[in-house]
């Protein structure tokens, strides 16, 4: 993670421990249900409409940021 955005993101945490948890939580559900369920960021209008109109494509995370 850039330095910057790291710093951003923990003056911007309401609850780090929390936030570190869910994304644990996210990783798991991922790693066990890969096949059955998308995860998505909804802070990205192009992943969250293509998600939202149920036209999502799976995108290998090899190429995920």
């Amino acid at each position: 993670m850039p330095l910057v955005l790291g710093m951003f993101q923990r003056r911007a945490d309401i609850d780090r421990a929390m936030r570190i948890q869910n994304q644990e939580r996210l990783r798991t559900l991922k790693a066990s249900h890969g096949d059955a369920v998308t995860i998505f960021n909804s802070h990205d209008p192009v992943d969250y409409e293509n998600c939202r109109c149920g036209q999502h494509q799976e995108v290998p995370a090899r190429n995920r940021p």
